[in-house]
């Protein structure tokens, strides 16, 4: 390992050595934000690792859900999520008057969206573009506009993914508070850059669509566009990362 890794791993281990963490509240991603803190890092959205170099995930182990590697909008035109919930968005269950689209999407498998709608992505060597297909029925491809070209997910991944750490959680509710342990803490460099896209088109890494309206305010009825996301299972970390220790 190198001295950012030793550094950080002699922090988490004093941080695991603490035990059950009682949190201030019970956010979905309170481990990590609690985490963050006991670190002594401000909370910050800035698309940079969390600890010198090196990006830092937490997940609890009860979760069933993915990672999530990073978030990036899709280049191929300017406000192109819009389009798609424009075009292919469903109603949303609170306000059905307004569409929303919140789906995973995998290279492997279609996934229906309603009104006859189907996505799926494909990875264009050639092009180099990762390319979001939407399909009426399961074989009439009716869209290919939409895609992620491979130096904006290149950018993404040196900028902020080349070395992670990775921290399992348990967590429990008692007497209408939320507490916190960190037992496992596992450190990655990633293999290459190429394997990203070939777990893409292998449907090891998906794309997660996470586009909603506000609720009420102002905003009420307006896109809420909490980003569009590169995931991937825990299980398949491994076939990304190279495990140091």
């Amino acid at each position: 390992m190198n001295k950012s890794f030793y550094e950080l791993k002699e922090k988490v281990d004093k941080i695991k050595k603490m035990g059950w963490i009682k949190c201030e509240n019970s956010y979905s991603n309170i481990a990590g934000i609690k985490f963050e803190k006991l670190l002594g890092k401000e909370i910050e959205n800035f698309p940079i690792p969390d600890y010198d170099d090196i990006e830092i995930k937490t997940k609890c182990k009860s979760s069933k859900s993915k990672i999530t590697l990073f978030s990036a909008t899709p280049d191929s035109f300017l406000f192109e999520n819009k389009r798609l919930v424009k075009l292919y968005g469903y109603p949303d269950k609170q306000l059905p008057q307004y569409k929303v689209l919140n789906n995973h999407v995998s290279s492997k498998t279609l996934t229906y969206i309603g009104n006859n709608h189907n996505l799926g992505i494909e990875v264009d060597w050639e092009k180099k573009l990762v390319i979001l297909n939407v399909y009426r029925g399961q074989l009439q491809l009716i869209d290919n506009l939409t895609s992620w070209s491979f130096e904006l997910i290149e950018e993404k991944i040196n900028l902020k993914l080349k070395k992670l750490c990775y921290i399992t959680v348990d967590k429990i509710n008692y007497k209408n508070s939320t507490y916190v342990r960190y037992s496992e803490d596992s450190y990655y460099n990633i293999k290459n850059i190429n394997k990203f896209f070939e777990l893409i088109e292998n449907g090891k890494i998906w794309i997660t669509f996470k586009l909603g309206v506000f609720k009420s305010g102002k905003k009420k009825g307006m896109l809420h566009d909490h980003g569009t996301s590169f995931e991937i299972y825990e299980e398949d970390l491994e076939l990304l990362y190279d495990k140091i220790v």
